[in-house]
């Protein structure tokens, strides 16, 4: 399958949200207690509920077989979450050009250095795009994610050339997207989902965080008992 294929024309930037409440939090805790599945549906539900903005749907699961081959290529099992991910929708097919998170089908997942220019390159150009009177900054700054706690942070800077060993969730775009760490020789767990944003990389332990999260964020519904 041939990435060009799956995208839409590049989509804008979210705006940054207002500082979290103490209700969203509590919101993201109760979601990151519930099955992948679940959490999956409860995500979608909230970014569509700004249809004035955007809409997309998930496809249909991944099969057995889809799985298996992305470990093949992956060389190892794929982490629990990511897997449990694929189990329920086999990524987000955008129905409006600004869908926040185009997230990619399972069969489509390449890491940062196949990617066009390659994730190095795109976080490279942000940073310099971002020089002022003191210089270029020359690696993403790592923050822990908004509303969850996060394990300890191992490091707080992601230089331009490690960003090609992570696995695009989704297709980056000017440096921005959904990436997961594979390796541990890097000071972060496998499994990590970083989510790079300019000169930011938002740290979250797990898929499941991350998803937890946005959904707390952009929803106005609580998990029901």
């Amino acid at each position: 399958m041939k990435l060009s294929n799956l995208l839409s024309p590049a989509p804008k930037a979210a705006p940054p949200p207002p500082a979290p409440t103490p209700e969203q939090r509590e919101r993201a805790g109760e979601w990151l207690s519930r099955p992948m599945a679940e959490l999956v549906r409860a995500w979608i539900t909230a970014i569509n509920g700004h249809p004035e903005r955007w809409q997309g749907r998930l496809r249909l699961r991944a099969s057995a077989d889809q799985i298996d081959l992305f470990a093949r290529r992956l060389g190892s099992r794929p982490p629990l979450a990511l897997r449990e991910f694929y189990e329920s929708c086999n990524g987000v097919s955008p129905m409006s050009d600004e869908f926040p998170n185009v997230l990619l089908p399972i069969q489509a997942l390449v890491r940062g250095h196949q990617h066009l220019p390659p994730l190095s390159v795109q976080c490279q150009r942000c940073l310099t795009a971002s020089a002022n009177d003191e210089g270029t900054p020359t690696a993403l700054r790592i923050e822990p994610a908004p509303l969850l706690p996060t394990a300890a942070l191992a490091r707080d800077a992601l230089p331009p050339e490690e960003a090609d060993r992570l696995l695009a969730l989704e297709v980056p775009r000017l440096g921005r997207g959904v990436t997961m760490n594979l390796d541990t020789d890097n000071g972060f767990a496998r499994g990590v989902v970083l989510e790079l944003d300019g000169t930011r990389a938002i740290c979250h332990d797990s898929l499941a965080h991350w998803l937890a999260t946005q959904t707390a964020l952009f929803g106005r519904v609580r998990a029901s008992a």
